[in-house]
């Protein structure tokens, strides 16, 4: 049985068109108009995004502020590197925003520390992820200690017959197919 014929036989006669112009296509295709629409005037659109997400709006709010489809709007972004780079710098510049306000928020002084420890470290939390050559942590990867490399017997005369690995023992190992 199809939905249709479901509904009709289960809904009063009168129900049955009410429920299909409140149901499903004019507001799915409404929201993909003003989709296209956006996309349209690309310039407008990237300028307009651009500046909200660098005054610290989420990409999330700003489309359901438009009422577009949030997951139309980040393909979009992404299926362009000029437009996906303009993105990640506005993200950028509200990183720099969050990094000055921890200096405000420190500063501040007075009441309850542990909200303001808070939301310091929420700042410092975005800002190191939008902006991470800046304000993400440094990580050095520091090697000690040494590399010990098992290879069969068919591995070991293959690197040493292509290059320039030679066993320590001058042979193939101790006859037991390693090195």
């Amino acid at each position: 049985m199809s939905v249709h014929d479901f509904c009709r036989k289960f809904l009063p006669a009168n129900a049955m068109g009410s429920t299909v112009a409140r149901v499903g296509t004019p507001i799915r295709s409404d929201r993909i108009a003003r989709y296209a629409a956006l996309i349209e005037r690309e310039a407008q659109t990237l300028e307009e995004l651009a500046q909200r997400v660098a005054e610290g709006e989420a990409l999330t709010d700003i489309c359901a502020a438009w009422d577009v489809p949030y997951g139309r709007v980040r393909t979009w972004l992404s299926a362009d590197a000029r437009r996906l780079e303009l993105y990640y710098a506005a993200q950028e510049f509200y990183a720099d925003a969050m990094a000055a306000e921890t200096v405000v928020i420190a500063d501040g002084g007075g009441g309850d520390t542990a909200h303001a420890a808070l939301r310091i470290r929420a700042r410092q939390w975005v800002a190191a992820r939008w902006a991470r050559e800046r304000y993400g942590d440094a990580v050095q990867v520091q090697h000690t200690g040494d590399v010990v490399v098992r290879l069969t017997f068919g591995e070991a005369a293959a690197l040493v017959g292509a290059s320039s690995v030679v066993p320590a023992d001058g042979g193939f190992g101790d006859g037991e197919g390693e090195i």
